[in-house]
């Protein structure tokens, strides 16, 4: 009995868990600041963007202004036969010069300008997107990191009972050996296992601190005691319950999907930018000069103003097969583009499915991972009462614990990969928001709906 007592005991420390620690959402928060892979995330989509603006300047006027000042050397000589009349000016005069230049030249017709503004609207729509990736995987990964450590520390609890309950069987089998009611092999099976679970203690100390610092690389900080995930979970099926709508859903609204999509419209602009090598180009040109030369040999000098405007028409005859290696390369990348679509597609329904079965398949697990803990604490206790009245051994006891503390692992890792399967149902329709990672943390205990310490 003294070894059911201390099973027991152990059990409801277990069960009782921290009374205050880091909820999940404190830990989304801190690894939207903290975790680098986000922080790239952000800043390749703020790279991204600059594409619009670059894209617009194709077809928005440009305009130039050059200006220079120069001082002049001018050496003559006499030449024979000058006309009658011509001033003789012989040998090295100096004298200076300065001006300006303004230019403005405005896109009327290009196609391959136009085409690259199109991509750019594309290619911001498609860093949009994948920053929202990046945000949903960021959920799933914090999810993921902070469960893992919950189901190590679980772990380590588990072992940490399971040899309090062994060393007390020990002690029983010892105390059975000295008066003669056992035999000394029970005795050295009570110590084999309690070297076995020992050594699995250790394994499961090394597996929780590797499982803490997999979690300090998101939030930047080594965590806090977190708070545990409560003993009322919900086990919800998805609504609808039709694995057929969720993969419909997500062949519309799957973030990776879409990105593969935007990609292959970039690559049809970029085929479009590509023939509209072979078209004529149209521009507004219009310009305003001034110049200015001081006293020269032939004069007291002179000022020049010029302006002029019009329409410069530019037609491409031949770049030495230039463009039309251009349009295969184009034409190339874009049907490599539409083949990840449609590769894309087959991997965002397999996932959607994968996913669904997950959760609905991991709410009947923990259903029967919570039956069989049950049926394995009613083992326990018919065997150790069939231990005090002879009909079993003590052998058939250590069996009974370890099939219950089995049980009771299981069960905790049902729970974990249940909610681990909605997260990333909604991840692969695209619908995973913040609200889900609150949902979540409702699951905690104590419940903590915000994001401050729980009570």
């Amino acid at each position: 009995m003294a070894a059911q007592w201390l099973v027991w005991c152990a059990l409801g420390v277990l069960a009782s868990g921290p009374a205050h620690g880091e909820n999940l959402l404190q830990a989304y928060d801190e690894a939207r600041v903290q975790d680098q892979t986000f922080a790239a995330a952000q800043a390749t989509y703020r790279a991204a963007v600059e594409a619009l603006p670059q894209g617009r300047a194709g077809l928005l006027p440009t305009i130039g202004l050059s200006a220079s000042a120069q001082r002049n050397n001018l050496d003559t000589q006499y030449v024979p036969g000058l006309p009658k009349g011509m001033p003789l000016v012989t040998g090295t005069q100096a004298f200076g010069s300065h001006g300006y230049a303004l230019t403005l030249d405005q896109p009327l017709f290009n196609v391959a300008k136009y085409a690259r503004y199109q991509a750019s609207k594309y290619a911001v729509a498609q860093a949009q997107t994948t920053l929202a990736i990046a945000e949903q995987e960021l959920m799933v990964r914090v999810a993921a990191a902070y469960f893992a450590v919950l189901q190590a520390q679980d772990d380590v609890a588990f072992a940490k009972a399971q040899m309090k309950a062994l060393a007390g069987e020990r002690a029983q089998a010892e105390r059975r050996f000295r008066v003669g009611t056992a035999t000394i092999v029970d005795t050295r099976e009570a110590e084999a296992r309690y070297d076995a679970v020992a050594a699995q203690e250790l394994a499961a100390e090394d597996a929780l601190q590797v499982k803490r610092y997999a979690l300090e690389t998101i939030i930047g900080h080594a965590p806090s005691t977190l708070a545990p995930l409560g003993a009322g979970l919900p086990l919800g099926l998805p609504r609808p319950n039709r694995m057929a709508a969720w993969v419909s859903a997500a062949r519309t609204q799957n973030l990776t999907l879409q990105t593969r999509e935007l990609q292959s419209r970039i690559a049809a602009e970029d085929v479009a930018r590509a023939k509209g090598g072979n078209d004529p180009t149209l521009d507004l040109v219009a310009s305003d000069g001034y110049t200015y030369a001081g006293a020269t040999p032939f004069g007291v000098g002179e000022k020049l103003r010029a302006q002029a405007i019009g329409v410069e028409l530019n037609l491409p005859i031949f770049e030495g097969g230039l463009v039309s290696s251009r349009i295969r390369q184009a034409q190339a990348t874009q049907d490599a583009a539409q083949d990840q679509v449609r590769q894309a597609a087959r991997e965002v329904a397999l996932e959607t499915r994968q996913a669904f079965l997950g959760v609905t398949d991991g709410a009947a697990q923990v259903r029967a991972a919570r039956l069989a803990v049950l049926s394995a604490k009613s083992s326990l206790d018919a065997t150790a009462l069939g231990l005090k009245v002879g009909v079993r051994t003590n052998v058939d006891l250590l069996n009974a614990q370890q099939a219950y503390f089995d049980a009771r692992r299981n069960l905790s890792e049902a729970r974990y990969a249940y909610i681990l399967s909605e997260l990333k149902l909604r991840l692969a329709v695209g619908t995973l928001k913040e609200a889900d990672l609150v949902r979540v943390n409702g699951w905690l205990a104590p419940t903590a709906p915000g994001r401050g310490p729980a009570p």
